[in-house]
């Protein structure tokens, strides 16, 4: 039996794989489903404020697993399509759609021809400005729950040369790392960034 999930998600054209942008408006619409409005409203609002999302709906993590789910379903093993919907759910820059990258990302590796994962989210975020910290750890904890090998210390030392966003996500990417010695050198020349992040990188140095 059908639920409004599936049934928004039906309704949504093949088509709109490649056009990105028709597409990612009705994922939004998809966003709601399960989400009482006069509930989550205040919330996300203060949200949108401090993380500058351009929004945060609320989706329940379940819903937000089913729609990736169906993404890949839809689009099989299209590469390319993948990309261009990873690409643009990062530009619109909702909290959903940080959160369905991370899931995307984190199930790219099994993709045929697909290239490493980590590259793709290097690439998304060496040109931003700013980035909020949870949003690195949550996309990062994704990709290494879906299998993907944290990078090793030579290619987060390429990040960390490109700036002090990279160089933080670096930093960030190295608390998923189990085993080994970490890169002390990395994250003691780390620019300075907020109390979490100071928390974090205070207790990689103790590991």
């Amino acid at each position: 039996m059908s639920d409004a999930l599936d049934d928004i998600l039906s309704q949504i054209p093949k088509k709109y794989f490649t056009r990105p942008k028709k597409l990612l408006k009705r994922l939004k619409l998809a966003y709601t489903v399960g989400v009482p409005p006069l509930l989550v409203v205040p919330m996300t609002d203060l949200l949108n404020e401090s993380a500058g999302h351009s929004f945060h709906i609320g989706t329940p993590d379940p819903e937000m697993r089913r729609i990736a789910s169906w993404i890949f379903t839809t689009v099989a093993d299209d590469h390319p399509c993948l990309l261009a919907i990873i690409t643009a759910l990062w530009a619109r820059s909702g909290r959903e759609d940080l959160k369905l990258v991370g899931l995307l990302l984190a199930n790219l590796g099994g993709v045929e021809s697909a290239v490493n994962p980590w590259d793709i989210f290097y690439e998304l975020i060496v040109g931003r400005q700013s980035l909020a910290l949870e949003v690195v750890l949550e996309i990062a904890e994704e990709m290494a729950r879906g299998g993907n090998v944290v990078p090793e210390d030579e290619e987060l030392w390429n990040w960390a040369k490109c700036g002090k966003i990279t160089h933080q996500c670096a930093v960030l990417v190295l608390t998923l790392r189990r085993d080994g010695e970490l890169p002390k050198d990395l994250i003691n020349a780390a620019p300075e960034g907020g109390e979490l992040f100071e928390r974090i990188r205070a207790r990689l140095l103790t590991r």
